[in-house]
């Protein structure tokens, strides 16, 4: 659950501590958007529209960062595993990597329908409220964007095309050199999992004193200048 208002901050900090040609946030959830990047497509074929929109940018940049959260993040590693060689720098901030067994494919898939039909079938404050209270946002602050700030339909397309249960991502074919990671040192889900990450496979992982809900941070405590000179 997201919109521009997660990003405005973070784009105007951005802006003060590296030169940029462009910032552009994708609204997937938003008829406002390109319809070729809205939300209701397969994740393959939606990073290849991604990929073709910013190639079409007319641009003189010659570097490229790509920041994702949450399910942005793990657009951007679909994004980044096909197209390894585009992007300068990848910052991903509290995404789940893992490609799911066929035995939590099933699981994830009742979640799906579960939040598809609270979608569909509550009023929103009341769905807003279930949804903040689920055990992975319960160390971040609850947040309540406005109904008229996102297409319903777009966002029920979203939580099943582009659930953990139809991504497939390898973290061996991904490029480590040019990843950081950024996971709240008090994010219940994916705390261990990082943990492990970093001492077994060696990912550069950033700590941050916070929950799942990273863009909640003053982007000068989520970013800093060497974040982009230099993973």
């Amino acid at each position: 659950m997201g919109g521009d208002f997660q990003f405005r901050p973070l784009l105007k900090y951005l802006k003060t501590i590296k030169p940029i040609n462009e910032a552009r946030v994708i609204s997937y959830f938003s008829e406002k958007e390109i319809p070729s990047l809205r939300a209701g497509r397969c994740i393959e074929t939606w990073v290849d529209s991604f990929m073709e929109f910013v190639q079409s940018r007319q641009s003189d940049a010659t570097e490229y960062c790509l920041i994702g959260y949450s399910m942005g993040g793990r657009l951007a590693l679909s994004t980044v595993q096909k197209y390894p060689n585009f992007w300068s720098k990848i910052l991903v901030l509290s995404s789940n990597p893992l490609t799911l067994k066929a035995e939590e494919k099933l699981s994830r898939e009742n979640w799906e329908k579960l939040w598809m039909n609270r979608l569909r079938d509550m009023d929103w404050d009341d769905f807003l409220d279930e949804w903040n209270r689920q055990d992975v946002f319960l160390s971040s602050e609850p947040e309540f964007p406005e109904k008229d700030s996102l297409c319903l339909e777009l966002l029920s397309k979203a939580i099943q095309l582009w659930s953990t249960s139809r991504q497939s991502i390898d973290l061996s074919c991904l490029p480590s050199n040019t990843i950081k990671w950024y996971v709240g040192e008090r994010d219940p889900k994916y705390r261990k999992l990082f943990l492990d990450f970093e001492k077994n496979l060696g990912l550069k992982v950033k700590w941050l004193p916070h929950g799942h809900r990273l863009l909640q941070l003053p982007p000068n405590e989520l970013f800093e200048r060497e974040d982009f000179f230099g993973i």
